[in-house]
C-alpha cells in the first residue's frame, strides 16, 4: 500500500509541472497550491451526484494582490492546470472526491506576497444545491508545492444555506420578508480561515424557473454581518411582484473580505410566488422531490 501511495504522488506531481506559464501571467516565477505534496488529501462532497466545480483564491487578507482573476480568460477555473480537467479544482475519481491543482503562474491577478497566506473556496454547485469550504494555509517556500494544503488532511465540503423566511408581508406589488442563515463555520478549515468570511449577502432573481447557483443570475437585497461565518439574521428587505407571471427566487452568497470578494456561487433558493391568486404571499423551498408550496407560517419554523 505504501509504494502504491508513493508511486500516485510521484504521477501527479509529475504531471503538475506539465505547465507552459501564460505570458499574461504576473506569478513568475510560478507558485503553486495543492491537495498533494507532503502528503495526498481530497476535499469531500456529502452528495455522489454529479456537479459542476468552482473555486475562488486570493491572498488571505489581501485579495487585492493575489486573487483567480474573477472571470475572463485569465480566471484559474478557466485554466487547465495540468489534471486533465479545466480549472485548478478536479474530481478525483468520484463526484464527491475532490483535488486542488492551482499555478499561479497560469492565470489569475498578482501574485501572494512572500511567506502569506492563501486562501481556497471550494464549490460543488448541483440541480440540488451548492456545497462549499474554505480552507487556508501558509506558504513553505520549500515544499513540494508553495502552498500544500495536503499537510492538512481530509476535508468535508458544508452546504450553502439557503435563505430561511423570518416574517413576511405583502404591500401593493412589493413583498416584504426578512430572512436567515444557518452557519457555515463547520466548513473552514486553517489558520484563520474565520477571518476571510465577513458575512452574508441575499439576493433575489424574478425568473419562472430556478435561475441556477451562478451568483451573476441575481440581484443584491440585503448584507447580513456574520464573522467566521456564523449564523445570521437581516433585516426586512423588499422584491417585486408586479410581474405576477413569474417569482422571486432568493438565495445566500458569501460575503468574503468585508466585501471585497462576495462569493461566485449561491445556495438553494428559497421562492416567493408573485401570483396574487394564491395566499399572500407564499414561499416554495427549492429545490425538493416534488413542487409543496408552504405558508408564510411553515416557513418560520
Amino acid at each position: 500500500m505504501t509504494k502504491k501511495i508513493i508511486l500516485k504522488l510521484a504521477v501527479v506531481a509529475s504531471a503538475a509541472l506539465v505547465v507552459v506559464p501564460a505570458a499574461s501571467a504576473s506569478c513568475l516565477p510560478d507558485k503553486s497550491a495543492s491537495t498533494y505534496g507532503a502528503s495526498l488529501a481530497y476535499w469531500h462532497a456529502a452528495s455522489t451526484a454529479a456537479g459542476t466545480l468552482l473555486g475562488q483564491t486570493w491572498q488571505l487578507g489581501a485579495p487585492g494582490v493575489w486573487n483567480n482573476g474573477n472571470g475572463g480568460a485569465l480566471d484559474c477555473n478557466n485554466v487547465d492546470q495540468g489534471s486533465g480537467s479545466p480549472g485548478f479544482l478536479y474530481f478525483a475519481g468520484s463526484n464527491d472526491k475532490i483535488g486542488l491543482n492551482l499555478h499561479m503562474g497560469t492565470c489569475g491577478a498578482g501574485c501572494p506576497a512572500g511567506l502569506s497566506t492563501v486562501a481556497v473556496a471550494a464549490y460543488k454547485r448541483s440541480a440540488t444545491g451548492t456545497e462549499l469550504l474554505v480552507a487556508t494555509i501558509g506558504e513553505t517556500p520549500a515544499g513540494v508545492a508553495n502552498f500544500d494544503f495536503s499537510t492538512q488532511g481530509d476535508h468535508n465540503l458544508v452546504p450553502l444555506p439557503r435563505p430561511r423566511v423570518t416574517t413576511s408581508s405583502r404591500a401593493g406589488n412589493l413583498v416584504n420578508v426578512a430572512v436567515a442563515v444557518s452557519p457555515v463555520s463547520a466548513g473552514l478549515y486553517g489558520p484563520n480561515a474565520g477571518s476571510a468570511i465577513t458575512g452574508y449577502n441575499i439576493l433575489s432573481a424574478q425568473s419562472a424557473t430556478d435561475p441556477g447557483r451562478n451568483a451573476a443570475a441575481y440581484s443584491l437585497r440585503s448584507s447580513i454581518p456574520a464573522a467566521g461565518g456564523a449564523a445570521g439574521t437581516s433585516s426586512s428587505f423588499s422584491v417585486d411582484c408586479t410581474n405576477t407571471t413569474q417569482d422571486q427566487w432568493v438565495v445566500t452568497q458569501i460575503n468574503f473580505e468585508n466585501g471585497g470578494l462576495p462569493g461566485n456561487s449561491v445556495s438553494a433558493a428559497t421562492r416567493i410566488n408573485c401570483n396574487p391568486a394564491l395566499a399572500d404571499p407564499k414561499f416554495t423551498i427549492v429545490p425538493k422531490k416534488h413542487d409543496t408550496t408552504l405558508t408564510p407560517s411553515q416557513n418560520h419554523n
